[in-house]
């Protein structure tokens, strides 16, 4: 990331909000909430820590081609990101970014978001003959680990988005992957 973009990008600082919002969460696990009440709660992290309009830009059970996603982030009108939320209580698996995956392709939406509020993964959708995912990252919510993952999850903060700085990150991470690095050897 270079220049005035990433001035941008490291302006956007989530760790007080996230620090003040992280209990919330962890107390959804504890009390193992439902998906629909984890729900709530992912929704006003987007709103509270990464600075989205809960009435124009988060839009709950969205239609996308007849089918439903729990939460879908949009700006200026148009779908950036699926999440797919899980149980506060439910392990995180590949496979359950299955039902978000097939909402994405028929949207072509690159981004696919999956969390119970503690653990935080995000992929990189593409359609070619068929879908292929790349998990861009993956954060385990913690007292130890609140910075590293402000760092991470700013990359969804709605500034970024709208600056595309979620598009350099992804560019970054294509950069320094194994494969990418042992090309260049």
């Amino acid at each position: 990331i270079s220049g005035i973009k990433r001035e941008s990008y490291m302006a956007t600082d989530i760790r007080r909000a996230l620090k003040k919002f992280y209990p919330h969460l962890i107390k959804a696990r504890e009390e193992n909430l439902n998906e629909a009440d984890t729900v709530q709660r992912i929704i006003r992290v987007f709103e509270e820590v990464l600075g989205y309009d809960p009435l124009s830009e988060i839009s709950r059970e969205r239609s996308i081609k007849d089918k439903y996603v729990d939460v879908a982030l949009k700006l200026d009108g148009v779908t950036r990101l699926i999440v797919e939320v899980k149980a506060a209580g439910v392990t995180l698996r590949d496979r359950h970014i299955e039902q978000a995956e097939r909402y994405a392709a028929e949207g072509n939406l690159p981004w696919v978001l999956l969390t119970n509020g503690i653990d935080w993964n995000l992929y990189h959708l593409s359609f070619g003959e068929g879908i292929e995912y790349v998990k861009v990252y993956s954060i385990t919510l913690s007292q130890e680990t609140l910075d590293k993952a402000a760092e991470l999850l700013k990359v969804l903060h709605r500034q970024s988005i709208k600056n595309n700085e979620l598009e350099d990150y992804w560019q970054c991470h294509i950069a320094l992957s194994p494969a990418s690095i042992g090309k260049a050897i």
